[in-house]
């Protein structure tokens, strides 16, 4: 993984390689539920999340341990994995927000070809990620960035949402340790 950082974000290239992103589209494709959300991501009726159980663990195993090294200054020892498939439908939008206080880390990555429907970093000028396939951005609780994203354009958009939690997290059955 290739990692680019910019004043209060990073930039993430290469993050899977291309079998391990093209398996985790193809799992979205006939197993996510899509998501029709308008203005918060929560309002999905069905959420998947990678678990202990799940055939993806292994991959993100090692992706904890390279995130937890390199990200260190903010992630807790403490803090869990918490890993989100979404299959953002067409008309769906997010609303400018902050990540919520239990949310240390938050990193997503594209996957698919198209170029469509980058999120949305409010900076001092708004700033769209592009979109590119395997790639995508991190923030962190420690430099709040407020996001969003526009009404989706595409019929679907694959994503893959990691995201470290602290001991506040409620829900655990979403947690990769659980």
């Amino acid at each position: 993984m290739e990692i680019v950082e910019h004043l209060n974000w990073w930039r993430v290239n290469k993050v899977f390689t291309q079998d391990e992103g093209a398996k985790l589209q193809a799992h979205i494709c006939s197993y996510v539920n899509l998501n029709f959300a308008q203005g918060k991501r929560e309002e999905a009726i069905k959420r998947t999340f990678i678990t202990k159980d799940s055939p993806f663990k292994h991959l993100f195993q090692r992706l904890d341990v390279e995130l937890r090294e390199y990200f260190k200054d903010y992630i807790s020892n403490t803090d869990k994995i918490r890993i989100e498939l979404c299959a953002d439908a067409q008309g769906m939008w997010i609303d400018p927000h902050h990540d919520v206080p239990e949310k240390s880390f938050t990193m997503q990555v594209y996957l698919g070809h198209d170029s469509l429907d980058g999120t949305i970093l409010h900076l001092d000028q708004e700033y769209e990620v592009p979109w590119v396939e395997n790639c995508g951005y991190v923030i962190v609780r420690d430099k709040p960035v407020l996001h969003s994203l526009r009404k989706v354009k595409r019929e679907v958009r694959h994503s893959v949402i990691i995201n470290y939690v602290n001991g506040l997290w409620n829900d655990t059955s979403q947690l990769l340790y659980g």
